[in-house]
């Protein structure tokens, strides 16, 4: 949601990326081969890397390196950081491994 007493000001909100974790009982339903020749296939996460890696690339080239970029630049860097952060621990690993636990205990 927008506060837009902050707009009105001119101050913009920091965006905040969507929360979208697996589903786990996906996960459960397609099994330990599926699992480990889908989402955790090296392949696929590398993929989050790799876009990361461009995307901090572009804000290097938007922000320049070094005291021009400033305070931008580090921001960006942080969001990035974050969201990655974020995809791999609370929406991708997580969901993986506490699928593969409930499935580790009916088996």
């Amino acid at each position: 949601k927008i506060d837009q007493s902050l707009i009105e000001k001119g101050i913009l909100e920091e965006y905040r990326a969507p929360l979208l974790p697996l589903d786990k009982d996906s996960l459960k339903k397609s099994g330990f081969n599926d699992i480990l020749s889908g989402p955790l296939k090296p392949s696929v996460l590398r993929q989050p890397l790799i876009h990361a890696t461009d995307s901090l690339a572009r804000a290097r080239l938007m922000f320049g390196n070094g005291r021009e970029g400033g305070e931008s630049a580090a921001r960006i860097v942080t969001s990035i950081y974050n969201q990655i952060c974020t995809f791999y621990g609370q929406a991708f690993l997580y969901p993986i491994v506490e699928a593969l636990q409930e499935m580790l205990k009916t088996n």
